[in-house]
């Protein structure tokens, strides 16, 4: 898959830009003694930052997932090379309206756990998050002995009090885990045999009401292991803040209190919350990845879950920023509205004589598999179907969202072909003439939608098409053939429009002269109808024809879908194994 513009993000906030940057995995032509600190920039389009953008360089690609750059600790040495043609520094001013605030990360100034801290902070840094850490006071905060830190102690200094914090300025807010956490639940009435677990209600009340901001914001309430117990004892509006919510948490003790023992999970149980089983989430062997998503509320269970807990905190946060509307009213920054879906669904029909129920039908499908679809033609005027396809009872004519000259293939999962006779005014390699002029279409226009095929090709996405709308793919060409040259497909077993003066032009003729194989009208699954002919060979997705309709649309609904997860899992398992999860 192609990757243009490629952000990475260095130590120093600092990152390089590289402009079109060939397909991972490549050859690095950066080398030497440049140390910097490569890590993700998944999802996000700018940050408060000085950057140096590097024209025309190689770069080399050390973690193949889709939009994730990564280098892992033994960071790379680079040199900027001869090969680079320019340089320029650009300077951000405005965190806000650049990348997602930064995370607010809560830990004891006594026994806190070290390991949910260092490996949630490392995977919010590694996804390109700025990570404040906040306590009680700002004096040396002190980790649980054997609770994963070095040799150096573990000792953290907090960027600021909790007194000190605006929950305006952060895009969500931490709990880290360790017993010390018990200082901050504000709904405990017992008292620790421990005096420094009991904290004081003025600071309760500080984080309290903290928790109460960031819940009124719409923004990530997030906390791992026996932090969790600090969202628990919180209140909203009178209520326990997990009464009736799904979490996990640390599933061991908590810390004695009133001359008898403690465990976490009769404290959160207690204030009406379901806790799950230890590793009950995902693989059963392991709490690496029980991390669990109720609302805006993020629990991991222990130690083991930190590194992929900062992982799913960061992508929330990061989804959150993309999706909310920019100064001109459109969402995200220069990126895809929600990454937390695939993109839309582009679907091109004609604007005369497209086929309304393989529109319908295809969309409908699509839509209940909650993907969006956006409809393209030629132009925004209204299109006009075959009178004789028309679903009963639907309205004819559509209206299409956007002109194909408009598109851009980076905004879409897919691109959808949808038939009628008008289809063929987009056959690009078509040297005859159609005797219905409205069919011989616009070369122009041939040429965007050309130019698109190549596009979703080169990007690795599926191009699908039904019915006639088929031969918009056998006459596309990229690299010089048709992209379903060899491949096997599905369509219209019947004719095309007229051409060249009363010349019958057949369907099939037209496809198996660019090189695919037609299988015959109802010859997949059940031979006794065409509803479920759908070919899917490589990205090359194809349907027979107005029958195959709705089945079109849940076969491509789900190509897509699995792409999409499969995308997001590889990243997600990447992350994992760089921060040693």
């Amino acid at each position: 898959m192609s990757h243009r513009n490629s952000q990475w993000r260095v130590r120093g906030d600092r990152r390089f830009q590289v402009a079109d940057s060939p397909t991972f995995p490549c050859q690095s032509k950066l080398e030497g003694a440049f140390p910097m600190t490569i890590r993700s920039n998944r999802n996000r389009s700018r940050q408060t930052s000085r950057r140096l953008i590097l024209e025309n360089v190689e770069a080399r690609c050390l973690m193949a997932a889709d939009g994730f750059d990564w280098a892992p600790d033994a960071f790379a040495d680079l040199t900027v090379p001869a090969e680079i043609s320019s340089l320029s520094i650009q300077s951000d001013s405005d965190q806000a309206a650049d990348g997602p605030s930064p995370v607010l990360m809560v830990i004891s100034n006594q026994d806190f756990w070290y390991q949910d801290y260092a490996d949630t902070r490392a995977s919010l840094e590694a996804a390109g998050l700025e990570v404040v850490v906040a306590a009680a006071t700002t004096e040396v905060a002190r980790p649980h002995a054997r609770s994963g830190q070095g040799s150096d102690g573990g000792m953290v200094r907090p960027d600021l009090a909790l007194t000190d914090v605006n929950a305006d300025d952060y895009s969500a807010i931490v709990f880290s885990g360790g017993w010390g956490m018990a200082q901050y639940q504000y709904g405990f009435e017992g008292n620790y045999h421990n005096d420094a677990y009991n904290g004081n209600r003025d600071m309760k009340l500080i984080v309290n009401d903290l928790i109460n901001q960031f819940i009124e914001q719409d923004k990530h309430v997030a906390a791992v292991c026996y932090g969790v117990s600090v969202l628990a004892y919180a209140e909203v509006d009178g209520e326990a803040l997990l009464q009736g919510r799904t979490v996990t948490g640390w599933n061991g003790t908590a810390p004695g209190a009133d001359g008898v023992g403690e465990t976490a999970r009769r404290q959160i149980e207690s204030r009406g919350a379901t806790m799950l089983a230890s590793k009950s989430i995902g693989d059963a062997s392991t709490a690496a990845d029980d991390v669990y998503i109720d609302g805006k509320i993020i629990t991991a269970e222990n130690y083991d879950s930190a590194g992929y807990f900062g992982t799913v905190v960061a992508r929330q946060v990061i989804d959150d920023f993309t999706s909310q509307p920019n100064d001109d009213g459109q969402p995200g920054d220069d990126g895809p509205t929600d990454q937390s879906q695939p993109k839309p669904v582009l679907m091109v029909i004609a604007n005369q004589d497209f086929y309304h129920r393989e529109y319908y039908e295809s969309r409908e499908s699509l839509e209940a598999a909650g993907l969006e679809v956006v409809v393209a033609a030629a132009t925004t005027e209204t299109a006009t179907p075959h009178a004789i396809s028309v679903v009963e009872g639907r309205e004819p004519n559509v209206d299409p969202d956007i002109a194909l000259a408009d598109v851009n293939a980076d905004d879409y999962s897919t691109i959808v072909f949808i038939g009628g006779y008008g289809a063929a005014s987009y056959q690009y390699a078509f040297e005859g003439t159609y005797d219905n002029g409205s069919y011989q279409g616009d070369d122009s226009v041939k040429v965007i939608v050309n130019d698109l095929i190549n596009d979703f090709v080169e990007q690795d996405k599926y191009v699908t098409a039904i019915c006639n709308g088929v031969t918009v793919l056998a006459w596309a060409r990229v690299d010089g053939v048709s992209p379903i040259d060899g491949h096997t497909v599905s369509s219209w077993a019947g004719t095309l429009p007229n051409a060249d003066g009363g010349q019958t032009q057949v369907t099939r003729d037209h496809i198996e002269s660019n090189g695919a194989t037609q299988v015959a009208s109802g010859s997949v699954g059940d031979t006794s109808t065409a509803t479920d002919d759908v070919i899917i060979d490589g990205n090359i997705i194809t349907a027979e024809n107005f029958d195959s309709a709705s089945a079109f649309g849940a076969v491509v609904a789900e190509q897509v879908i699995e792409a999409f997860n499969a995308s997001a899992e590889a990243t997600d398992q990447a992350i994992l194994e760089l921060v040693g999860a």
